[in-house]
């Protein structure tokens, strides 16, 4: 276990909140995790990784907010991490390009994975807000007739 001070000792930008405890680990299971990119600054490979659904349902710019990525990403790739990567493990902490989300867990990879784990990302797509047409209307009710209160009885004891 790391310090989020420790684990953001020579990075560019913290990656972790200071106050955090960032998990150093093996990974003792194959994991299929996504990274995102922009396809014009950065390429698909590289180390900071989280699972897709902690960014499922985000625009570009709230995940680019939500992960305090330099860059807006336009494209998600599925990355297969093997058994036996050295992974960190922590919350996603502010820094100058973003606010981050302590609510996220990202995965930075320690140890080198082959080329050949990175599947070919693919355009990130806006959230689909489903449109509000075909809601069927709640048919009103009759009103109830009120009924008479009950007298309270004594509570039976054997």
């Amino acid at each position: 276990m790391l310090s989020g001070n420790q684990a953001n000792a020579g990075l560019e930008q913290p990656a972790y909140p200071a106050n955090s405890i960032v998990g150093e680990y093996k990974t003792t299971r194959p994991m299929r995790l996504v990274r995102v990119s922009n396809s014009k600054i950065n390429g698909p490979r590289g180390g900071w990784l989280v699972e897709k659904s902690s960014i499922q349902g985000m625009s570009n710019q709230e995940i680019q907010k939500n992960l305090a990525l330099e860059n807006v990403p336009d494209q998600i790739g599925e990355v297969d991490v093997p058994t036996g990567t050295v992974v960190r493990v922590g919350p996603v902490g502010a820094n100058a390009w973003g606010p981050g989300n302590v609510k996220i867990t990202q995965y930075q990879i320690i140890s080198r994975i082959p080329n050949e784990s990175f599947i070919e990302p693919v355009p990130l797509q806006a959230p689909v807000s489903a449109p509000i047409e075909n809601i069927t209307p709640i048919e009103p009710i009759e009103p109830v007739e009120p009924i008479e209160p009950i007298e309270p009885i004594e509570p039976f004891i054997p």
